[in-house]
């Protein structure tokens, strides 16, 4: 056949180049082979796929929590600064301490007296009436304590349950005239709360080395208050006159139920 020349030829170079390529994918095993140093990537290089980077790895190293120094912004729309130290005791259970101070009038706790207080006594000047015909004149530190217990059993980690207690003096000055009837006696009014809470709320954490915590927290409660006490006076020695004068009595009011809900975030140790 006219055409075996050519075929024979046409083998002939398929044997050649199925040798070519055998022997290029040969294995080398001289680690000071020039090709080789050449084309390699270098270590660290984006196509090097010899030594894959672990994405999840940092080249800062992660702190273990046990202390966290906290401050609470979402306060500062109740006219209040508070900050909590927070110390974990043994693995999910932690003592919480905070200090604050008021510098303004709580409009909250005003709203919350005149919806959720208790019944008070007949003719006296009730506790929402002072608050909102009063202006603020100082406070004493807020003092809070409290313990938590973490759901995973490590503390700063995840959701927890906590009771708290906290104790606070909020000092008003009345205006001379309430209701259309003035005030006899001393205008210097001073509410005194006990307050006793169970909450709830979720801790995380952040940053390079996992130090910044952020939590989330919701509780419920009572809150007990005692105040001066000015009794409502109908007097009729000249002219018929009512009027608020103040005892030495106080009296005791309560907010039930006592709701708080906010943000914190802390640096931990």
């Amino acid at each position: 056949m006219k055409d075996q020349p050519f075929i024979k030829l046409l083998s002939f170079f398929a044997i050649i180049f199925c040798s070519l390529i055998s022997f290029g994918q040969g294995i080398i095993t001289d680690k000071d082979n020039e090709f080789d140093k050449k084309y390699t990537p270098a270590p660290n290089s984006f196509f090097n796929e010899l030594t894959p980077k672990n994405k999840s790895s940092n080249s800062y190293t992660s702190v273990e929590i046990k202390n966290s120094i906290k401050f609470c912004p979402t306060q500062i729309f109740r006219q209040k600064v508070t900050f909590f130290y927070e110390v974990q005791l043994n693995r999910g259970l932690s003592f919480n301490f905070g200090l604050g101070k008021a510098f303004g009038v709580d409009v909250f706790e005003q709203f919350f007296f005149e919806g959720f207080s208790s019944q008070y006594e007949p003719k006296v000047l009730l506790p929402g009436d002072i608050l909102m015909n009063s202006r603020y004149n100082g406070s004493s530190p807020a003092v809070s304590t409290g313990m938590r217990i973490y759901f995973s059993g490590k503390a700063f980690d995840g959701g927890f349950v906590d009771l708290n207690y906290m104790y606070s003096r909020m000092d008003y000055i009345l205006k001379p005239e309430i209701n259309s009837r003035r005030i006899e006696g001393s205008p210097n009014v001073s509410f005194k709360m006990n307050s006793f809470s169970f909450g709830f709320g979720h801790t995380s954490v952040t940053g390079h080395k996992n130090n910044i915590t952020h939590e989330l927290f919701m509780n419920f409660g009572i809150k007990l208050f005692k105040y001066p006490k000015y009794d409502e006076i109908e007097s009729t020695s000249t002219i018929y006159e009512t009027y608020y004068r103040r005892t030495s009595i106080e009296l005791d009011g309560r907010i039930l139920p006592a709701f708080n809900m906010g943000y914190v975030f802390g640096f931990g140790f």
